[in-house]
């Protein structure tokens, strides 16, 4: 990690000269929250960030023939204590008339055909994301990519169809110590334009788990539809892991009002198991631009597990500056 810091500062230190021949840009995030949570029984009151903190670095160069060379690498930072949380995505790409390839730690097709783009409150105290109403993710060797969750590193990755089609290929056969290899992944996602905010998402993931690898996780695959029309935002997904079915149901509608956003979403997600098996969780927020880059976000949450006895609320609020 910490050479991965180094790495990062040496490249930003550089980054005025090499401009001369490439296009670079600093950027990043820092977010800050505070969150009440009471399952009934307990009521705590604590600060979260929720790991939307991090500083990047992207570069592109145009070659001629009409071809781009381009990178990126961001390293997660925690708002609270600006420690280091791990790189998100770090990659290396070449564009031209036909789309462009990805090699390295790329952002998944999944994930973003609908997904964490339809979730106002991702990466905060109520997002939807994480097994609520969009599943998390799978797979040890791509640290969760294979859901809404992280990226998808050791990958190869298309965009094809002026970015309509999304194609991620597993490359790696090395479970390494910290997880498993992902050789045979596949991550692929096909977004259909309909004319003005209307659009069809349609999404296909999968990771399969190797039995000789000690540190492989569970197979895991899921398919979903997602779709916008308007002001309205939904999305169906079906999960298989490990042998056990779930379902998971997302939507959101989203008005302007008293000067800024206010946001409905919520939905419903189905156990797989023979009883206690729904979870409904509802959530109100608003969201205030003070500028392109700065925001202030406030919400309730309640999440209602057939599982348990009370559902559990959520009150937050947070602050976030994008640069």
């Amino acid at each position: 990690m910490k050479k991965s810091i180094i790495a990062m500062t040496i490249a930003a230190a550089v980054a005025a000269p090499v401009a001369a021949n490439a296009d670079v840009t600093a950027y990043g995030a820092v977010q800050g929250e505070i969150t009440q949570t009471d399952n009934g029984t307990t009521a705590t009151i604590g600060q979260r960030e929720w790991g939307r903190g991090f500083i990047g670095l992207k570069a592109s160069e145009e070659l001629g023939n009409g071809m781009t060379m381009f990178g990126k690498m961001e390293i997660g930072m925690d708002t609270d204590d600006a420690q280091p949380q791990g790189n998100r995505q770090s990659y290396v790409g070449l564009k031209a008339g036909w789309g462009s390839v990805m090699i390295g730690k790329v952002p998944t097709g999944y994930k973003y055909a609908g997904g964490v783009k339809y979730d106002a409150f991702v990466a905060t105290s109520l997002q939807a994301r994480g097994g609520i109403t969009m599943s998390g993710g799978a797979g040890a060797g791509q640290n969760g990519a294979q859901g809404h969750n992280g990226f998808s590193k050791d990958t190869v990755a298309f965009r094809l169809m002026d970015g309509a089609l999304s194609v991620n290929l597993g490359t790696s056969d090395d479970p390494g110590a910290n997880g498993a290899g992902n050789m045979g992944d596949l991550d692929i996602a096909y977004k259909i334009k309909m004319g003005g905010k209307n659009e069809i998402h349609l999404a296909h993931t999968a990771h399969s788990n190797d039995a000789a690898d000690p540190n492989s996780s569970t197979d895991y695959s899921a398919t979903k539809i997602a779709g916008k029309f308007g002001d309205i935002k939904a999305q169906y997904e079906m999960v298989d892991n490990n042998g056990t079915d779930q379902t998971f149901l997302f939507a959101a509608y989203s008005m302007q009002a008293a000067g800024g956003e206010v946001v409905f979403q919520g939905g419903q997600r189905d156990n797989g198991a023979a009883t206690l098996n729904m979870t409904t969780d509802l959530t109100v927020g608003y969201i205030k631009k003070l500028s392109k880059n700065a925001r202030w976000f406030a919400g309730f949450r309640s999440t209602d597990d057939e599982a348990n006895a009370d559902p559990v609320t959520t009150l937050t609020y947070g602050m976030r500056y994008d640069y």
